[in-house]
């Protein structure tokens, strides 16, 4: 079973330098939307547009849902723009984004000269929700994993004189740590695949079943590591991530 890194740690903050903001549920039903680009010749086009109808063009739905013969022609209408808006927009993959996570360092290794630090492991991945496509029970939306997670990099370098003064900077008044650090990962978008045994093929002509699109798979690579103290600054840099 994979470790899941709750989504909840995520800080709210949002880089200028990022072209893909996980945080913007709309964002999220469009990366859900490109895991489907390649199905769409495979995909029943009932199903799918009866989907699309129920799921983008609800309103629409409840109007001609009545009328068997203008429903007909809304759910051929519905599929062709799901075609159109699929197919027509920019794709996400190569794309820049940021993740931040919730980190703590541990106990100083004065051999070493590090803190221990815990970070994303090979097996971690974080789920986010979508606004309308995509649940937005974002444990079951989108799921975002690396693939060059180095867990050699989960340590905080520090001399020692260095480290001495860090902890007193964050200790309070009763000697208490906190240890609370942040995360910063630079990733390109390498693939997302959005499965549609789970959603839109199981559509029903009574449109039962007509589920968001769930338990997608995204995949990133890290370019760059940064570990922030409580107020943001940068305490290292692990630039050309490999």
């Amino acid at each position: 079973m994979k470790k899941m890194v709750i989504a909840g740690m995520l800080t709210v903050a949002v880089s200028l330098f990022a072209d893909v903001n996980m945080n913007d549920g709309k964002t999220v039903d469009m990366l859900g939307l490109e895991g489907i680009k390649s199905k769409l010749k495979t995909l029943d086009k009932s199903a799918a547009g009866r989907w699309y109808l129920y799921q983008a063009q609800y309103a629409k739905y409840k109007i001609v849902r009545e009328d068997e013969f203008e429903l007909d022609g809304a759910i051929e209408q519905a599929y062709t723009d799901l075609v159109t808006r699929v197919q027509s927009a920019e794709t996400f993959i190569g794309k820049k984004s940021e993740l931040r996570l919730g980190s703590e360092f541990s106990k100083y290794d004065f051999k070493k000269e590090q803190f221990p630090i815990s970070l994303m492991s090979k097996n971690s991945y974080v789920s986010f929700g979508g606004d309308s496509l995509v649940t937005s029970y974002s444990r079951e939306g989108i799921s975002l994993s690396f693939d060059n997670v180095n867990e050699a990099y989960a340590v905080l370098p520090m001399k020692k004189v260095d480290a001495k003064v860090f902890m007193k900077s964050r200790k309070d008044s009763r000697g208490n740590v906190n240890r609370d650090l942040t995360a910063k990962y630079s990733y390109i978008i390498k693939s997302i695949h959005t499965p549609t045994d789970n959603s839109i093929e199981k559509c029903q002509v009574n449109f039962n079943n007509c589920d968001d699109l769930h338990e997608i798979k995204m995949v990133g690579h890290i370019t760059k590591l940064e570990i922030l103290d409580e107020n943001g600054k940068v305490l290292h840099t692990y630039s050309n991530y490999k």
